[in-house]
């Protein structure tokens, strides 16, 4: 699908999940970006923003039903309700909410190139430098993670080849200073390749900025808009059917 037409459906399918609707209508957009996901990236591309997303689930499930002690109690200590029927629902919306926005642009992200998430921003009106500003994060988080990864290996082997033994308890979190500064004096020292990168793309420049790729037109766009439509459509029209 064009990417033009997948940007207004995440948009719009975030919008829903933050929608009061009800628990089986999010459950139930939840279901066909998991499905969209399936069918299209596989289902290893299911787990990983469902691995990387479960500390925060697992705090919402266990922090949010204390707070909503509505309803009928299911659990109850003292004169204290820990779980009850509303804090059950409201933990159940809140994990559905955000599963359901990580998918909404997990599959926008992980099915569109950058440069084409880049012009489809462009074509819809954003300025040069958002863009390019987009661009950078994209390329460069990721980038970052890396780092982090070489770093942490690279630390686990000094240790290892000093006899040292591996770091528990609060020694994990010690490690982590050496660690993170080993980071940034690795990315200050890409700094000057950015620049670069950033002059060839005519950052500083007065004069009108041309694109030499573009975006498809004609029948690919007609069938992409198309599709968008009718799935926008039916979301929105399952309001109303199952209100």
């Amino acid at each position: 699908m064009d990417p033009r037409c997948k940007l207004p459906l995440a948009v719009l399918f975030t919008v829903l999940f933050f929608l009061p609707l009800p628990l089986v209508l999010l459950g139930a957009y939840l279901g066909a970006l998991s499905l969209a996901i399936w069918l299209g990236l596989g289902f290893r591309e299911l787990v990983r923003p469902l691995r990387t997303i479960a500390p925060l689930l697992l705090l919402v499930l266990l922090l949010t039903p204390p707070f909503q002690r509505g309803g009928q109690a299911y659990l109850r200590i003292g004169g204290l309700t820990l779980l009850s029927a509303d804090g059950v629902r409201e933990a159940a919306r809140l994990a559905l909410r955000l599963t359901g926005v990580t998918f909404a642009f997990f599959v926008l992200l992980r099915s569109t190139a950058p440069a084409d998430l880049i012009l489809a921003l462009r074509a819809f009106g954003l300025p040069f430098g958002a863009g390019l500003v987009v661009s950078v994060a994209l390329q460069y988080v990721p980038g970052l993670k890396g780092l982090l990864d070489q770093v942490q290996d690279a630390h686990r082997l000094r240790r290892a080849g000093n006899g040292a033994p591996p770091a528990r308890g609060l020694q994990v979190v010690r490690s982590l200073l050496p660690q993170l500064t080993s980071v940034l004096i690795l990315s200050i020292r890409r700094i000057p390749i950015l620049a670069m990168a950033l002059e060839m793309r005519g950052v500083g420049r007065t004069n009108r900025r041309s694109s030499m790729r573009r975006l498809p037109q004609g029948r690919r766009l007609v069938l992409s808009s198309l599709a968008a439509a009718a799935v926008g459509l039916g979301a929105v029209v399952a309001i109303f059917l199952f209100p």
